[in-house]
């Protein structure tokens, strides 16, 4: 089997770099078989012949409960990049999204006018009562008094305001950082914002925040492998979705990932293995899945160290 496969692999070339046969494998037909991160290679395809290991990859045995050995696959120096757990609405949509930049600059100007105005209301007042002046010291006082918590009041209301269209604001536009997963159908997995964003998540983005209503498509234009059919009952179809520069890549998982390691140049673009990573120290990935993304996600992995990816 493939195990068998590995091992000869290992015999044959002691420096043999398992990332590169990772990043040709597919989801593995059951997680009976102890090696969830080896499954069936990809056919051979124009486009994908180009395979350069990014990572640093070689097989441990491990005993399980059952006392039973299996292989898991041990990144050393892996660099990954994180998925958002779900959309989130950008609170600070005024100070950083483009489509109101406009709204930013007038809502300033008004903000900064009407400060201006309530910062001088005692000569304000004092010029207009000017004619009305007694020779009674206290009555200019309780005038200015008047006018100055006219002028406080002035700008308290404004920047409340101010602060309201702020808020509003952060709803009508989603957070544009990162990459975030979104399934076909319902994960049922009990994560938080599980819910069906079909085929085509943009239709449902579009509603959401009209800037994501238009995504970039990275697949076949690209030549990019894929691995897996999804016509297979056991997976799940979903995409991967980069807020910040508007691209979508459609990917068949067996779960919903958090995170990507990197793993190869392959073909156009960089081939990541998507993973549910637990926290804490000592723990195991699972691997769900493959991805291939453009190659300017490179920049943005950050290195994690060394990551143990075991049965799925």
């Amino acid at each position: 089997g493939w195990a068998d496969l590995l091992w000869l692999l290992e015999l044959n070339q002691g420096f043999y770099n398992m990332a590169t046969l990772t990043a040709v494998c597919g989801l593995n037909d059951s997680s009976e078989s102890g090696n969830g991160w080896l499954g069936p290679p990809i056919e051979p395809r124009a486009g994908s012949e180009r395979l350069e290991p990014l990572a640093t990859a070689f097989p441990v045995n491990v005993m399980d409960t059952a006392e039973k050995i299996h292989s898991d696959l041990n990144i050393a120096g892996a660099r990954m990049i994180g998925l958002h757990p779900s959309l989130k609405r950008d609170s600070k949509a005024l100070y950083r999204n483009p489509a109101l930049r406009k709204a930013k600059l007038y809502s300033a100007l008004s903000l900064i006018a009407s400060w201006i105005i309530g910062a001088t209301p005692s000569k304000t007042g004092l010029t207009l009562t000017a004619p009305e002046r007694t020779s009674v010291p206290s009555s200019s006082v309780s005038n200015s008094t008047k006018f100055l918590m006219a002028g406080l009041l002035f700008i308290y209301f404004s920047s409340l305001i101010y602060t309201i269209f702020r808020l509003i604001s952060g709803t009508w536009y989603l957070e544009r950082t990162g990459w975030v997963f979104l399934g076909d159908e319902k994960m049922d997995d009990g994560s938080k914002g599980d819910r069906a964003w079909g085929s085509r998540p943009e239709l449902v983005l579009g509603q959401v925040d009209r800037g994501l209503g238009r995504l970039a498509d990275w697949g076949d234009r690209q030549m990019a492998p894929k691995w897996d059919e999804p016509e297979k009952s056991q997976y799940k179809m979903g995409h991967l979705i980069d807020l910040r520069m508007g691209i979508k890549h459609r990917v068949v998982v067996t779960g919903k990932p958090n995170s990507m390691a990197v793993l190869a140049v392959h073909g156009c673009g960089i081939t990541y293995m998507l993973l549910d990573r637990p926290t804490g120290l000592n723990t195991v990935a699972k691997k769900l899945g493959m991805a291939n993304l453009p190659p300017f996600t490179l920049a943005v992995a950050q290195p994690h160290g060394s990551i143990r990816v075991g049965t799925s």
